[in-house]
């Protein structure tokens, strides 16, 4: 059958970690590229020419459909076919909590479980608050809608509810606990790698007039939203594209060898990450950067934790948007994708979206031709 449900049996990934998997080395390695050849067809072959450029509305319509089923793949059927585990992406998991639980003293498991409670109160009262904008971006679901329903009490009954289930799938499933500070130490690491040259460059282009507008307040608000938002874009990229192409090709046995077979699985990881933020130009080199960097530390186990990738995502693109914002000698628009687009065609960017576009159909044929790699 098609979606029979294949055992499982430990495969050596990228970094020579052997992780649960169901499916061959080829698989993994296509059908990344397939998923986002879909994707990248949806969005720069049917909304920009037909529903940006052409005004047919029932082009978006569609193109947003079809991607929240691509969505529907990525988080719940691909992961489910090829046997990942909560850990392989870098998530948590109810039973590792009360197994962690289970484990620990009496005085250890009421700190932990009062921190649990306090931690999905908080994010209860934090979605609660932030429901109207939450909503509407990623429903479309207008705020002052949103409003008036929490107005009543039958609408705040509701929108507590709505808001404490999501913080329980947050704090339960999103948060992997047995790994976090290692990985928080790691995340500490790259962001001192990468805000050095970033505030250098940013002083270079457009002079100390970057840094005027600086707002301690405001910045760090701005890096605490922006986790939550940056989470979930790993849970995409380095979570399912990541763990893909890292079980796609296999470790080499020479250790440079490694390293550079590593890197390049990096760099390719990084690439659909940035190729998401098309037409930003700018935004995608950076992406494409910082993409690089979380995919070679997400290969080790050590370092799986979307959160703590969340918090570069989250420091880096809120200093992205200080340091390089509208008016800026060099402006890096943070608004990507075809609708984000003028409904004047741009050349560049049907050039690029085709010649990436032909390039993975181009793989896809000859992978699947290619003989089956070694285990």
């Amino acid at each position: 059958m098609m979606f029979a449900r294949p055992p499982a049996r430990d495969l050596p990934n990228t970094a020579g970690e052997p992780e649960p998997e169901a499916l061959s080395r080829r698989w993994n390695l296509v059908e990344p590229f397939v998923i986002m050849t879909l994707l990248l067809t949806a969005l720069w072959a049917l909304a920009y020419p037909f529903g940006v450029l052409g005004g047919v509305a029932v082009a978006n319509t569609i193109t947003r459909a079809f991607a929240g089923l691509l969505m529907v793949y990525i988080f719940f059927i691909s992961p489910w076919r090829h046997r990942d585990t909560t850990a392989s992406r870098g998530l948590g998991s109810p039973g590792r909590v009360m197994a962690a639980l289970r484990s620990m003293t009496l005085g250890r498991r009421l700190l932990f479980g009062a921190l649990l409670f306090l931690f999905i109160v908080f994010l209860t009262a934090l979605a609660y608050q932030q429901c109207p904008g939450v909503l509407r971006f990623l429903l479309g679901v207008p705020r002052d809608a949103t409003i008036r329903f929490r107005g009543t009490l039958g609408g705040q009954v509701v929108v507590l509810c709505g808001c404490a289930g999501l913080a329980w799938l947050w704090a339960m499933f999103i948060v992997r606990y047995d790994n976090f500070g290692s990985a928080l130490r790691t995340a500490g690491r790259i962001l001192m790698v990468l805000l050095p040259p970033f505030l250098l460059v940013a002083l270079l282009v457009n002079g100390p007039a970057a840094f005027a507008t600086f707002d301690a307040r405001g910045l760090a608000e701005h890096v605490f939203g922006y986790i939550f938002w940056g989470a979930f874009q790993q849970l995409i990229f380095c979570s399912y594209f990541g763990t893909r192409l890292r079980k796609g090709i296999g470790p080499a046995a020479e250790p440079r060898a490694r390293r550079r077979r590593r890197l390049g699985v990096a760099v390719l990881s990084g690439l659909f990450f940035g190729l998401i933020h098309i037409s930003s130009w700018w935004l995608v080199a950076v992406t494409w950067i910082l993409g690089v960097f979380l995919s070679w530390v997400f290969m080790e186990d050590r370092n799986r934790n979307v959160l703590a990738l969340g918090l570069v995502h989250g420091v880096s693109g809120a200093c992205l948007a200080w340091l390089f914002r509208r008016g800026s000698d060099v402006y890096i628009s943070l608004r990507v994708g075809p609708w984000a687009m003028s409904s004047v065609p741009d050349t560049a960017t049907i050039v690029v979206t085709t010649l990436v576009i032909s390039s993975f159909l181009a793989f896809i044929l000859l992978a699947a031709r290619r003989p089956e790699p070694n285990p």
